[in-house]
């Protein structure tokens, strides 16, 4: 396995993030077209979804984008694969994944969505979470913070660890909206490349989390 997501503190949640292998010899084709990308045959067209979303896990091959770039299922928190007439998703790249959604399903706002639960995660060779948090009041302060910070590139030093916020909502099955929690010397910050915005953020999660990683409850 390449990525892992696993949220270790109440229950084991393993969900793959490496590509499962089809035996099927034969996929539905797609090509970029004005910022989408459109099925063969003119009958579907999907967008990719903003910067900071990513699969919550990754299925089998299901089609193949400009004939080089494979798209896959994507999987829910409980490994179950999403329609493929409505999400699809390119293989897993941290911040810079990309998942498509059919045209007609709307994607709001970051602040308009209701995330249910949020996993402070370590990524290395595997994305492994440290801290589950589903105080709505500490989610909605986290997502409020990070879509109003500043966006004059607040500069960030001496980092003492850094982890990936990833937040999800049952609205949503299949994809999680990240952000990077900064801890450094003088400050806690957000990261959200989302909305191309800094933050501080106080020690609003330094009970859930301690700087090496460990939970801290």
């Amino acid at each position: 396995m390449k990525k892992l997501l696993s949220a270790a503190l109440t229950a084991v949640l393993l969900v793959s993030l490496l590509p499962l292998v089809s035996c099927s010899p034969s996929y539905e084709g797609f090509t970029y077209k004005d910022g989408a990308i459109v099925s063969d045959d003119g009958e579907k067209t999907f967008h990719p979804t903003p910067i900071g979303f990513q699969p919550c896990g990754i299925g089998e091959k299901c089609a193949v984008f400009d004939e080089a770039i494979d798209l896959f299922t994507v999987l829910d928190l409980e490994g179950n694969p999403l329609d493929t007439g409505d999400w699809m998703t390119e293989e897993y790249a941290g911040s810079a994944s990309v998942v498509y959604y059919r045209d007609g399903i709307v994607i709001p706002p970051v602040d308009e969505i209701d995330f249910n639960v949020c996993y402070v995660c370590n990524e290395g060779n595997t994305v492994i979470s440290v801290a589950t948090i589903t105080d709505p009041e500490i989610i909605d302060t986290l997502i409020d913070t990070a879509v109003s910070g500043r966006s004059d590139a607040l500069f960030i030093e001496n980092e003492i660890a850094e982890y990936t916020i990833k937040f999800h909502s049952d609205a949503f099955p299949g994809l999680f909206y990240s952000v990077t929690y900064a801890v450094c010397k003088d400050g806690h910050y957000i990261v959200d490349a989302g909305n191309d915005t800094v933050a501080e953020i106080g020690d609003i999660l330094e009970k859930y989390v301690s700087v090496n990683g460990v939970p801290a409850n």
